[in-house]
């Protein structure tokens, strides 16, 4: 079952200048409790573009402790690794591929514990008009808690942004 997270980042204080890897902190800061073995924060930085500007999106996934998640790479005989889907509005484009750390190896198999940044490079179009946008990433895992695995789920991040004069 897919959950809607609304990631308004405008207000953040975070800067272009933030690593990415500060910027997940952020995102992930307020999580005191799990309500779920995998909660998934996004956020665009910097949150205010000009037409022409980069940025980065970041998918900041924290893990409960105890549990893992599948990361590309390993043997993946019978695992799901995570993946990620954007849908980007017209005039942002990826100027590359996700970029996914390298996991840690459990067995045959490459797991993320604990936390995990995700990162895709975006552009936004010379002719792109001022105004209001949202893109949605939509991360895909298997949770583990040792040996017991749930079904393979899926968390639709939407993430709202300002291009500027």
């Amino acid at each position: 079952m897919a959950v809607l997270a609304l990631c308004s980042l405008l207000s953040s204080g975070c800067r272009s200048s933030d690593q990415p890897a500060s910027f997940a902190d952020a995102l992930l800061t307020d999580i005191k409790e799990f309500s779920h073995p995998v909660i998934a924060r996004a956020g665009l930085t910097p949150a205010e573009l000009r037409a022409g500007d980069s940025a980065t999106l970041v998918a900041a996934i924290k893990i409960k402790p105890g549990w893992h998640i599948y990361a590309p790479g390993g043997a993946l005989r019978y695992t799901i690794p995570t993946r990620v889907e954007t849908k980007l509005p017209e005039g942002m484009s990826a100027t590359s591929d996700w970029t996914y750390p390298k996991g840690t190896l459990n067995g045959e198999d490459l797991v993320y514990e604990g936390s995990v940044v995700l990162t895709l490079p975006l552009r936004a179009d010379q002719d792109l008009g001022p105004g209001r946008r949202s893109l949605v990433c939509s991360i895909y895992y298997v949770a583990c808690e040792g040996m017991r695995c749930l079904p393979p789920e899926g968390q639709a991040l939407q993430v709202d942004f300002e291009i500027v004069k």
